[in-house]
Order: structure tokens, then C-alpha cells, then sequence
């Protein structure tokens, strides 16, 4: 992976530089900032754990996809302001997680199949 599709899909997934380096590779910002600048090769397990993300978000996006042809109207998809709303209603809390859920229901709705509760 390069650095910039590193970059890329990290925003893809709405997650901060810190917390991507927390919650994903379990390192520093700094060595996290150091990847996306390509100063340092990026990992082949912190890509394939970014892909991995990635290719839940994908799927979930699929899945809304889905239930509004199914349903044939706008559905309706939580949007969590904090990782406490999420834990609190999903009881877990995992910052990727959220950040995931938060960025399908903006996709959804920016397409116009769904209304964000």
C-alpha cells in the first residue's frame, strides 16, 4: 500500500491520523504521520488491517443498498455524535468501528436513500 492510499482510505474511513495509529497499528501519531508522508514503508499489517476496514465499510454500504431497494423508501441509519453514543447503543467501543458506521450513514444519506436519527 502506498502512502497515499493509505491516506486515502483512512479518510474514506473518517478516522483522525490518532486514531488510526491507535486503534489500528498501535503506534504513535507521529509514526502513523510518517507513513502517510512516505517517509516510511507502510506495513503490510497495518494495510491489510486498513483494507480489512475498508472492506467492511463496503459491505455495510452494500447491505443499506439493499434493505432501501428492498423497502423501496428512504431508511433510516443512526448517526452517533460521540464513541459514547455508540457504546452506549451498540455496546462496544471500538473507535473504527463508529467511525465506519458514522461515514456509511453520510454516504447513504448523501445518495438520498436514507434519513440519519
Amino acid at each position: 500500500m502506498t502512502n497515499k492510499e493509505l491516506k486515502a482510505l483512512r479518510q474514506i474511513l473518517t478516522l483522525e491520523c490518532s486514531e488510526a495509529a491507535e486503534h489500528i497499528a498501535g503506534v504513535s501519531t507521529r509514526s502513523w504521520q510518517r507513513w502517510e508522508a512516505g517517509v516510511v514503508p507502510v506495513p503490510d499489517d497495518v494495510a491489510n488491517q486498513l483494507t480489512d476496514l475498508a472492506n467492511i465499510r463496503d459491505s455495510l454500504v452494500e447491505q443499506h443498498y439493499e434493505e432501501f431497494q428492498a423497502a423501496g423508501d428512504v431508511i433510516t441509519l443512526n448517526f452517533y455524535m460521540t464513541i459514547d453514543e455508540f457504546a452506549a447503543a451498540t455496546g462496544k467501543h471500538n473507535v473504527p468501528m463508529w467511525r465506519i458506521t458514522n461515514s456509511v450513514a453520510g454516504e447513504c444519506l448523501s445518495s438520498g436513500i436514507a434519513r440519519i436519527i
